[in-house]
């Protein structure tokens, strides 16, 4: 049984602030967990296993105790720092618990129809739990006038118009960044953010980092003039590097070019 959930601002085209999948085998024709593996996205820099908390659960009987127990190790093995970026620490580990649930809930409900379990087995109040949002058909219409006869063809007033790049991206042709292949001599650009949420720059050392194979060069707000360094939509009351203090955590500090 492998199931997948996500949690995210919205339902549809958002990033996920946490997601999770369960792939669990159970013994032949029983409810006893013979193999499982949890991975979660959201609560590290990269997708996280479980795997103390898998081994838990070997040669356990799928219920709502077991789930309980469960809730418990999860809570001890991913836990998130308060300084972890993103932010939201309590809801995403709280996010952890409940999307283990609902797949929980998910499994147990085919189980349940499948015989393996009694049709009681999941309370009535809790299958909901389980149902997957579907998005029903998005239906759309553009309404506009129709303009005079006599209008101009070269006046665009009250005429709809075609974005200029509605056919490409409607079609595939439009070129992105990713599609772009790469050219000789190519270097990559990574930032280097601050850790702290407000601290005063003292000294800012790339030595270590320049003295490592295949990076070329630091760049930081005195490689740039106060001008260049300004930036903002309206105002420019932002730096591009910031010089002198950070005032959040994971302001850019500097920038490292690199092959790779």
């Amino acid at each position: 049984y492998i199931v997948a959930f996500k949690q995210a601002r919205r339902r549809d085209d958002d990033i996920a602030i946490v997601n999770a999948a369960i792939n669990v085998s159970f013994e032949q024709k029983s409810n006893i967990v013979a193999e499982i593996s949890m991975a979660f996205g959201g609560m590290a820099p990269t997708t996280v296993l479980a795997p103390r908390t898998s081994q838990l659960m070997a040669g356990q009987e799928w219920s709502h105790q077991l789930a309980e127990r469960v809730a418990e190790s999860l809570c001890t093995e991913l836990p998130l720092a308060a300084s972890a970026p993103g932010g939201m620490i309590a809801y995403r580990r709280a996010l952890v618990v409940s999307l283990f649930f609902k797949a929980y809930l998910a499994i147990s409900l085919k189980l349940s129809k499948s015989g393996i379990t009694s049709s009681d087995a999941l309370p009535s109040e809790e299958r909901s739990g389980a149902e997957i949002f579907h998005t029903p058909v998005l239906k759309s219409a553009q309404l506009f006038e129709r303009v005079c006869s006599d209008q101009p063809t070269c006046d665009p007033i009250g005429r709809p118009q075609v974005h200029a790049a509605a056919l490409k991206q409607a079609t595939g042709e439009a070129i992105y960044t990713d599609d772009i292949p790469r050219m000789d001599g190519e270097v990559y650009l990574a930032f280097v953010l601050s850790t702290k949420p407000r601290a005063k720059i003292t000294k800012l050392d790339a030595s270590a980092a320049l003295a490592m194979e295949g990076v070329h060069q630091f760049f930081c707000y005195k490689d740039l003039t106060e001008h260049e360094n300004e930036v903002g939509p309206v105002f420019h009351d932002e730096h591009v590097f910031a010089a002198g203090e950070v005032h959040c955590y994971g302001q850019i500090v500097g920038a490292i070019a690199a092959d790779n």
